[in-house]
Parts: C-alpha cells; structure tokens; sequence
C-alpha cells in the first residue's frame, strides 16, 4: 500500500527543495516590476472590450498596441485583474496576487 504513494512522496520532497529558495528569499524583484502593473491594466482593459481570452494591449507602445499578452503567461494578471475589480487599485490588486499565488 505504501508502494502505491511512493512516488508522490518522492514529487512532494522534490518540489519542497526546488521552492525553497522562493519561500526564503521571497518575490523576486526586478526591473520590469513597473511594467507588470501596467500590464494588469492593459489586461482589465482587454478584458473590459471582451477580449477572450485578451491578446491586444491597444494603449502600449504610444498607442500603437502590442499582442504581448501572447508572450507572456496569464496567470497572474487574470488573478490581479480579478482582485482590481475587488479592491479598486492596481498596486494592492498586485500585491493580493502575488501573495495569493504564493
């Protein structure tokens, strides 16, 4: 029986020691964290012109627009644009889902 959950063991060990250092050293910041805020707008943005799923950030670029929602994972800024409907603010829309996707 035990045979039978080895393997997530093993999946659960591995995944603890692979995340440590996120959990130690937490969110890791960098020079486009400005950009990931303006990101979350242009996303509700997208969202708010049914966008499905949102491809085209029309107000980025001098307002030439960029399909950059196409590189970049969604996640998060589905997340962030759902606390932004919540909370009104997109610094503590970004703050809720980074600490909720943690």
């Amino acid at each position: 029986m035990l045979n039978k959950y080895l393997p997530f063991l093993y999946l659960a060990i591995a995944l603890f020691f692979c995340s440590l250092p996120y959990f130690v050293q937490g969110y890791p910041l960098g020079d486009d964290a400005v950009h990931g805020l303006i990101r979350v707008k242009e996303y509700q943005l997208a969202l708010a012109n049914y966008q499905l799923p949102p491809y085209w950030a029309e107000n980025l670029y001098g307002g030439y627009g960029s399909p950059i929602f196409l590189f970049y994972a969604p996640l998060y800024m589905f997340v962030a644009t759902i606390f932004y409907l919540l909370t009104g603010s997109i610094i503590g829309s970004s703050i809720f889902a980074i600490l909720f996707l943690r």
